[in-house]
């Protein structure tokens, strides 16, 4: 009797080398030599990388296992673009390519081994995929297809062999195979319409009414955010332009949008009118303008609004059942909310005094309104900071006020994408890192177009030391966000993901760069005298350290291993103290 340990859903990959037999008669030796190089050097890793396995190799083929169809997907991408460039300088007919199926489905572990029909589709379907290509069932299709920015070509029903109903297939597109992450991404992007909201202007003599002009435009991004079929740039990004004159067409070339909006207010007493124009940046013209007029007691129903009519003009198709839901503010205490937006204009500065009066606004803010979500989700990670900039005078306690206050803002919406964001970082610091990774990915999912949730989620990886699968996220950070405030967190972070990938002189080059803007973080000029050290620039390392103790001068080799970078996985931090030994340091 057969031996039946488990049953389960799960996403199976099968990856078969292309004209196998053909190689084999051509040189037997060096094809075997290269599948096995090729799976240990480039399969194995980034199979564990995305939490897979290898169930077993079969001849030419390799039968992998993965939790999630989002996880296979993007494993199997890695890998073919991975062999895409491992295959640049290797003539045509004597390189080594695969092509991929994917299903999920039930699936029967018996001793280890996968069987099932799950595994039987996968590898009927891995037949159909082009070299280098990747099909996938519409099974799996269904499960990712809201979920990542990759192009499918529907390639319809077919009927495979031994499967008794023909299964609708899909294919990675095989025109951007050969093209690099940031080609694919932009390409993915300009589907969407792209839109920047510029920073309100303030026109009443009431310079207090600043910060109402400023969390207007901010609650406007954000609402609209949280539609996919938009791409909208992020609020950091957006802030940079606060002050300066519109020059519609150098806006939208420089953050390669297609609309741009701007705005006003103007209050006198209780009353204030909004005015909001819609410009086409290819053409120049306003395509949309109008006026509102009401209360401040009336201004987040306003704004609710000024949102809905601005996402119909930008794009027809928006679903208004998701406009609908997007959550109305009539319950937050406008005193609060002051508070919150007071906040929110010290908290990017990062040094100390800057990091303690936003957390004071932050307190206020839900003293007077303990149902603010944002208020609470910002205030954690205004704490969070204390412990990661070592201004924390006690880092457990600290961690557990933070974490309360994530708690307290996901009871109050739990599509706050900041909170699912301090999650991750809690979890992080507390080094349980897969929990870490799942909270930065339901945070991507709350809000696809927060450069913050990116990076929170490239970071998670980075400490798991994840690096391959970090890159990417990383990227989409700087792609959402160009000009963010935290631009230098964005830096130093790629800088680490690349440096211990081996890219030293690159990731030198952007941690000089994250050095060469003012702020508070002595991660950045740490980071530059690690990979400074490793490089054999001993003299700029050393100058980088006189920086790191400049910000933090209770610095100390051992407080980086207990402290600081204690949640970073062991072999990275290992080999970030050994580098940093080479220099005069305290220990």
């Amino acid at each position: 009797m057969e031996n039946l340990e488990e049953r389960r859903l799960a996403a199976i990959v099968f990856a078969d080398v292309v004209s196998y037999s053909s190689l084999i008669q051509k040189n037997e030796l060096k094809t075997i030599n290269s599948f096995k190089t090729h799976k240990s050097e480039l399969f194995d890793p980034l199979i564990s990388n995305f939490g897979g396995r290898t169930v077993k190799t079969i001849g030419d083929g390799i039968l992998m296992e993965f939790p999630s169809a989002v996880k296979a997907i993007e494993a199997a991408i890695s890998i073919q673009e991975g062999m895409i460039a491992r295959n640049r300088h290797v003539k045509q007919e004597e390189a080594v390519q695969f092509r991929v199926g994917i299903h999920i489905g039930d699936i029967i572990i018996s001793d280890g081994d996968v069987l099932g029909d799950g595994v039987n589709i996968a590898s009927r379907i891995e037949s159909l995929a082009e070299p280098n290509g990747i099909t996938i069932s519409d099974d799996t299709f269904r499960q990712v297809k809201d979920r990542l920015n990759i192009v499918w070509v529907d390639c319809g029903e077919k009927n495979l062999k031994n499967i008794e109903h023909p299964i609708q297939t899909w294919s990675w597109a095989s025109t951007i195979n050969n093209k690099n992450k940031k080609e694919i991404t932009t390409n993915i992007e300009q589907d969407k319409p792209s839109i920047v909201i510029l920073p309100f202007k303030n026109l009443s003599n009431d310079t207090e009414k600043e910060f109402l002009a400023d969390g207007l435009t901010e609650d406007i991004i954000s609402a609209l955010s949280k539609f996919k079929s938009l791409f909208v740039i992020a609020k950091n990004t957006s802030f940079s332009f606060k002050d300066q004159s519109t020059n519609i067409s150098k806006i939208a070339n420089e953050l390669n949008v297609r609309y741009i909006c701007e705005g006003s207010i103007r209050s006198s007493g209780n009353r204030i009118r909004v005015s909001v124009q819609l410009n086409d940046a290819e053409t120049g013209n306003s395509i949309w303008s109008d006026k509102y007029d009401g209360n401040l007691d009336d201004i987040f129903e306003l704004q609710d609004q000024i949102t809905q009519i601005l996402s119909s003009q930008i794009h027809q198709e928006v679903n208004y059942i998701e406009l609908s839901n997007i959550k109305k503010r009539d319950t937050i205490n406008f005193k609060a909310w002051e508070l919150f937006q007071r906040g929110l204009n010290s908290l990017y500065i990062m040094d100390k005094e800057s990091l303690h009066q936003a957390a004071d606004y932050f307190y206020k803010a839900v003293e007077i309104d303990d149902s603010f979500a944002q208020a609470h989700s910002h205030l954690a990670f205004t704490i969070s900071h204390f412990v990661f900039l070592g201004f924390s005078e006690n880092i457990n306690n600290d961690i557990s006020k933070a974490n309360v206050h994530v708690n307290k803002a996901l009871d109050c919406d739990n599509r706050d994408s900041l909170a699912h964001e301090m999650l991750a970082r809690i979890y992080s610091l507390s080094k349980k890192h897969d929990q870490a990774i799942a909270s930065a990915e339901k945070a991507i999912e709350c809000n696809p177009n927060s450069s913050s949730a990116y990076f929170f989620y490239a970071s998670a990886l980075l400490f798991a030391n994840k690096l391959e699968a970090a890159l990417d996220p990383m990227n989409k950070a700087f792609k959402l966000s160009p000009r963010d405030p935290r631009r230098f967190a964005f830096l130093h972070g790629k800088a680490m993901i690349l440096g211990e990938m081996g890219h030293l002189e690159e990731s030198v080059t952007l941690a000089r760069e994250a050095i060469s803007t003012p702020h508070g973080d002595f991660r950045s000029a740490l980071i530059l005298a690690r990979f400074c050290a490793e490089l054999g620039l001993i003299d700029e390392g050393q100058k980088a350290i006189g920086r790191v103790l400049e910000i933090n001068p209770n610095f100390t080799l051992t407080k980086l291993r207990e402290n600081y970078f204690a949640h970073m996985d062991i072999e990275i931090l290992d080999r970030f103290i050994e580098n940093l030994s080479k220099l005069d340091i305290p220990k």
